[in-house]
């Protein structure tokens, strides 16, 4: 472990995200997007941007709540690229606003993007949980889409396809309405597309559905036609897995426990020379005392459309969850993900996998206090998902957030 040192907080929960670049690496928050520069093998902080109104995106007005930030480095068109969903309850409209930057390191200039989610259609839905994912020939950006009642009713998934002419200034992009899982034909949920190193030509997305299943989800783009042929999907069987307890995760200190906010769902993918990495929380039964949560990875080929291999982490005295894993240029594997339990606080560990072999999982910060009930006082939050990179030099960053006794949480980031 190396660079390790606190990360940004604000409005809870974080929802870290990070990404990295040759000479910077950049970290992304629910209200904040914070820049360091790799200086003799250490970082230098260089600023924070306020992603709210009148911010980094220049929001219309203080309506607009911008959340669940994504960010990315595109290795084949050397920019980051960085997303959030916006939604303007009082007018009803819901836009995913997004920038690129001018240069590699991310500190010049950045060229800022809409696209309105109902552009064309006749619903009033809004989007949430926007997924970001790039590969060499364009982005690819992902939403569940909600009813605009309160609570708001799941309806389907929707994916935009965006020409990698978006580099050179111009935004051209496709929709894909109602993405639905194979043979069961049910609408997907939270798809998940990857961050390809290298240049695979097709863009690769999962999701999980029916308690035994992913699907595999196969992206032509972009020749002379945006989007040729609709994207594909394959059902691939992975083994049983059930939720976690909806209980929540129990935290030291507290009666107040965690919620999982989202279930068995996966929160990203990564993709390197025919494989596909994924990651999702499961239930994790204890035989004759009360089941906890584990965090579970997945390889996927995406020739053979197969599982490769899937491999399960948790214990009977603690909870796992919020998972995240990349892969990087030597091939190796790095998960980061949260725990806690009745004698731990919510604390980040991350485990490698190196030349096949996965290490001992080691911590990137322990927890230091309880993290304090949010909104309706029954779950306390700690966000959908933690944040992990490859980085250029065969390394990798992970960033998460962990509980120190405050209401705005606190977050943890570092290299290894």
């Amino acid at each position: 472990m190396t660079n390790k040192t606190g990360g940004p907080t604000g409005a809870p929960p974080p929802d870290p995200t990070i990404a990295a670049g040759p000479s910077s690496v950049i970290l992304a928050i629910n209200d904040y997007l914070c820049f360091y520069k790799k200086i003799s093998g250490a970082i230098s902080y260089q600023k924070c941007v306020s992603t709210s109104y009148s911010g980094w995106f220049g929001l219309p007005s203080a309506n607009w709540h911008p959340s669940d930030p994504s960010v990315v480095y595109d290795r084949q068109h050397i920019r980051f690229v960085f997303l959030v969903e916006a939604y303007n309850k009082a007018d009803k409209k819901s836009r995913l606003y997004f920038s690129v930057s001018a240069t590699s390191d991310g500190l010049g200039s950045w060229n800022v993007y809409y696209i309105d989610v109902n552009y064309g259609d006749t619903t009033n839905w809004h989007a949430d949980f926007p997924r970001l994912g790039v590969n060499d020939e364009g982005i690819f950006m992902t939403a569940n889409m909600y009813t605009d009642d309160t609570p708001g009713v799941f309806q389907q998934a929707y994916l935009w396809v965006i020409s990698a002419d978006l580099y050179q200034g111009s935004l051209s992009y496709t929709k894909v309405k109602g993405l639905k899982n194979p043979v069961a034909g049910t609408y997907a949920s939270k798809v998940a597309p990857a961050l390809s190193i290298g240049a695979p030509g097709l863009e690769y997305m999962v999701d999980t559905f029916g308690g035994q299943y992913v699907a595999l989800w196969t992206v032509d783009c972009c020749g002379s036609v945006l989007l040729a042929n609709p994207p594909s999907a394959k059902r691939v069987f992975i083994g049983a897995f059930q939720a976690p307890p909806v209980e929540g995760a129990e935290q030291l200190g507290t009666t107040t426990t965690i919620s999982f906010t989202v279930g068995t769902s996966v929160a990203g993918a990564s993709y390197r020379a025919g494989h596909l990495w994924t990651s999702h929380t499961v239930r994790w039964v204890v035989s004759g005392g009360d089941n906890k949560s584990a965090v579970r990875v997945l390889e996927l080929g995406t020739s053979s459309q197969t599982l490769l291999n899937s491999w399960t982490f948790g214990l009977d005295s603690l909870y796992y969850y919020h998972p995240q894993v990349t892969t990087n240029t030597d091939g190796d594997q790095t998960l980061v993900y949260q725990y806690s339990g009745s004698t731990k606080y919510v604390s980040i560990a991350y485990r490698q996998r190196i030349n096949g072999v996965w290490q001992t999982a080691l911590d990137l910060m322990p927890g230091t206090g309880i993290v304090p009930p949010g909104p309706g006082g029954v779950f306390a939050v700690v966000g959908d998902y933690s944040g992990v990179a490859p980085d250029v030099d065969q390394k990798d960053w992970i960033f998460s957030e962990f509980g120190n006794g405050s209401a705005s949480g606190a977050t943890e980031f570092g290299e290894v």
